[in-house]
């Protein structure tokens, strides 16, 4: 036989063995035992779950600040307490989250001795951040005289700290409308709404 006709017949060999191999390369590749149809597809998450997380979490951290600031003015109430000796209830209304709440009389004139707010001073100094007094009313009046009362009532109490030594860079005013602590149907109730909150 010619070696021509053997090298052919080699060539033909190996050109069908190099397709023989490519075929069981091809068979061998593992095929995926479930259908698209089987799969199971996780829903996408809809804009309003994402929002609800986000407001459960704002809302759990918004909780526990309330808890560390009503933890932080009872400590801050026990120091005070503690450097002014007792106390009438007389001058302090609320719990513990407003022991430092001061009752407004007559304009520019609050319920509380020069040695309690002397020492308030001296809390409101060695305060870390700004500390916030809130003016408030009772419920006679328009929300904008009762506005424009509170924060006055804000100013003036500030005013009497710092005549007592408090910095008042250290001291900021603001006003509440409607947030009471005792009936506006009864003289003394509105008379205890009419009052100065401090805020640590």
């Amino acid at each position: 036989m010619p070696i021509c006709i053997i090298l052919r017949e080699i060539s033909i060999g190996i050109v069908k063995m190099a397709q023989a191999e490519f075929i069981v390369i091809q068979e061998s590749v593992a095929k995926d035992p479930y259908p698209a149809s089987l799969k199971v597809i996780e829903p996408p998450t809809t804009q309003a779950q994402r929002t609800a997380d986000v407001d459960a979490a704002y809302l759990q951290t918004v909780t526990e600040m309330e808890r560390l600031r009503a933890e932080n003015v009872a400590l801050r109430n026990q120091l005070v307490r503690k450097e002014l000796g007792p106390t009438s209830e007389s001058n302090v209304y609320g719990n513990s989250s407003t022991q430092n709440t001061y009752q407004a009389l007559s304009r520019g004139k609050y319920r509380i001795t020069a040695k309690q707010a002397k020492a308030l001073a001296k809390s409101v100094n060695a305060a870390p951040g700004i500390v916030t007094i809130l003016g408030f009313t009772d419920s006679t009046g328009s929300v904008a005289i009762n506005q424009r009362t509170g924060l006055n009532r804000a100013n003036g109490f500030r005013n009497l700290l710092v005549a007592h030594g408090a910095k008042k860079s250290k001291l900021r005013a603001e006003y509440r409308v409607g947030e009471y602590i005792a009936s506006n149907k009864t003289v003394s109730g509105r008379a205890a709404n009419r009052r100065v909150q401090i805020i640590f």
